[in-house]
């Protein structure tokens, strides 16, 4: 793990740095890891799909959602292993609260140019840059 920094943007527009926390993931653990994500999401969807069982009506809903669920599978399992490098947190001020706050993650965990990140205090949700 390594910290860079970015910039925030801020809601008038005015960028402040902050500090991201990025991790660079080798081949295997890459893989492992888009095993385990794709596997809880397909799980979690098959899991919810049981009550299908007891409420006749539902699986006319259900059994096109699991069917389109484990053809979704590959592209998911595509995308979580083209993540080369992770963002985990930024460090820095946030321009809804005003308070010095370790943002997560906003749906997104991939490193790029432009980030989606949210603040835990507030909830809002803002942008950061890598500055290089």
């Amino acid at each position: 793990m390594e910290d860079i920094e970015v910039q925030i943007s801020q809601n008038s527009g005015n960028m402040t740095s902050g500090l991201m926390t990025i991790r660079k993931w080798p081949l295997a653990e890459r893989r492992s890891r888009a095993f385990k994500r794709t596997f809880k999401i397909v799980g979690t969807v098959y899991a919810c799909s049981l009550v299908g069982l007891f409420v006749h009506i539902l699986l006319l809903v259900i059994l096109p959602t699991l069917f389109l669920t484990t053809i979704a599978a590959v592209p998911m399992f595509m995308k979580f292993l083209g993540e080369e490098v992770t963002f985990s947190e930024v460090k820095g001020p946030c321009s809804y609260c005003h308070k010095g706050v370790k943002f997560r993650p906003y749906l997104d965990t991939k490193f790029g140019t432009e980030m989606t990140i949210q603040c835990p205090e507030c909830g809002q949700t803002t942008k950061a840059f890598t500055t290089a």
